[in-house]
């Protein structure tokens, strides 16, 4: 054992004498899905409540003087003012080399959706560093240059975090020692002056909450990944199993270092006690059995601002189930609006089309009105044309000729005097006509008589005294016949 504290010792000396020193120089812990502003300050307050923790690891159990870190952290978040304070409290003391620091946080958060919030956090602090030369053992103890040499320094130290954190999702990124004074001193073996580099360091992390039953147990893997100048970056693995108000578990893998188990109890929804056992997986496994982490934690409710972290698990797992329900419903109901809207723009299509089809229709029928009074007004001008020209004609007719017409028309007509005749239509062949009377009657429910007039037929609806009433009828049997889907267009013939 003395041999090995003897090599520790060499190489922390020998790190010392170099005029500059470097490593990654911020406390490891395992227990950050726990207490997540380990990670990044901007997570301080994240979940609303007051949150209390204290941690101790011991790494490397089974060297004498091996690393020990005691931490003391405390949030608190303001949901009313979107904001969230915190502090830490440490001592890391790795062999001779002991460092204490206390530093105050301030996260502030802006809301992105409903479920969706960006962080921004903040931390400066001071940290006491001491090279303790008073705890080597050397075999001369009358070497008090060693022996009772005891070198100290402070530093200033500023931290920057930022987040986002949805329902199931939550990102962060933070640089510890964004900025921070060196720590120097001299060396009382060498009177050389020794600088200890502060470097800027990388912290990100990837989590996301996976419901496997609602309000009673959930699935928290995250993945976290530290990088520091000229220092390998270092991958943590860590899926954790949380009965809600109740108890955790996880199991993790730390690159190049060792798998983690832990576990923990939540006590009457506030109280928590947890432990982190590391199991090394490289070469230094031959010289410790594993790395211990202790946590004790109280969680408080924020008033009003937290009114639904007080639930039980039970009434959380109503309560989700509830606004389940509600969501499936408003769902339910957008689905029988959004069939019933495409039903009515359906119909308003077809009511449209029909609109467009009734205009068609009545634009047609007003151009036929108009075409069917020009062709009465042409047809009444053919007729009075007629008349005129009979009544010119009828003053030159022979004797004979007015013989042999009245005799024609007292054939045709011997039961009536009348001078105008409404004719439908007009063949040379008897069978013709009476199959076309016959036809007419069948189709447009018209009744017709048949006269002879030289070599024609004529097929006439009615006879009249006076020509205003020949035209008159002439104009409903039109419409009867209706002349713009059928073939028969009646016309009037005078006889005198």
């Amino acid at each position: 054992m003395k041999n090995t504290i003897y090599i520790i010792v060499i190489a922390l000396i020998a790190c010392a004498t170099s005029n500059t020193a470097s490593a990654q120089q911020i406390p490891l812990f395992s227990s950050y899905n726990l207490n997540k502003v380990l990670l990044n300050p901007s997570y301080a307050g994240m979940d609303n409540r007051t949150n209390l923790f204290g941690l101790s690891r011991i790494q490397f159990a089974g060297f004498d003087n091996g690393p020990v870190t005691n931490m003391f952290t405390g949030d608190a978040g303001f949901e009313d003012k979107n904001m969230g304070l915190g502090a830490m409290l440490y001592s890391d003391k790795t062999n001779i080399i002991n460092q204490v620091g206390i530093h105050a946080m301030y996260a502030y958060r802006v809301k992105l959706s409903k479920t969706t919030t960006l962080g921004l956090g903040f931390s400066a602090g001071v940290d006491q560093w001491a090279l303790n030369f008073d705890q080597i053992n050397v075999q001369d103890a009358s070497e008090d240059l060693i022996v009772n040499s005891v070198s100290t320094a402070s530093t200033f130290r500023g931290d920057f975090g930022v987040s986002i954190k949805s329902d199931r999702f939550l990102v962060g990124l933070a640089v510890p020692k964004l900025f921070t004074s060196g720590v120097s001193y001299t060396n009382d073996l060498t009177n050389v002056e020794v600088d200890i580099s502060q470097i800027r360091h990388l912290v990100a992390n990837l989590g996301y909450t996976l419901p496997i039953k609602e309000g009673v147990m959930e699935f928290n893997p995250m993945i976290v990944m530290r990088a520091a100048t000229d220092v390998t970056p270092q991958f943590d693995a860590n899926f954790g199993l949380n009965f809600v108000d109740k108890g955790y578990v996880s199991v993790g893998y730390r690159s190049n270092y060792a798998v983690t188990l832990g576990g923990g109890l939540i006590l009457n929804n506030n109280f928590i006690v947890g432990y982190n056992y590391d199991k090394p997986v490289n070469e230094i496994s031959k010289f410790t059995s594993g790395s211990h982490e202790f946590v004790l934690g109280v969680r408080l409710n924020n008033g009003k601002s937290n009114s639904k972290n007080t639930l039980s698990a039970k009434d959380k797992a109503e309560l989700q189930n509830l606004v389940k329900v509600e969501s499936d419903q408003r769902t339910l109901t957008d689905n029988k609006v959004k069939e019933l809207e495409d039903k009515v723009e359906e119909y308003d299509n077809v009511i449209r089309k029909q609109d467009e089809e009734l205009d068609r229709l009545n634009k047609l029928l007003n151009q036929s009105s108009i075409e069917l009074e020009k062709l009465k007004t042409d047809q009444q001008a053919i007729l009075d044309a007629a008349l005129r020209n009979e009544r010119s004609s009828g003053k030159n007719l022979s004797d004979e000729d007015k013989k042999e017409k009245v005799v024609n028309i007292e054939e045709a007509l011997p039961e009536t005097t009348a001078s105008y005749l409404v004719v439908i239509a007009s063949v040379k062949d008897v069978n013709k006509a009476r199959g076309l009377q016959k036809s007419i009657e069948r189709n447009y429910g018209l009744s017709s008589n048949l006269v002879k007039r030289g070599s024609w037929y004529f097929l006439y609806e009615s006879s009249h005294t006076t020509g205003a009433e020949a035209v008159q009828r002439r104009g409903e049997v039109t419409k009867v016949l209706r002349p713009s889907h059928s073939r028969y267009l009646p016309w009037i013939y005078m006889q005198k």
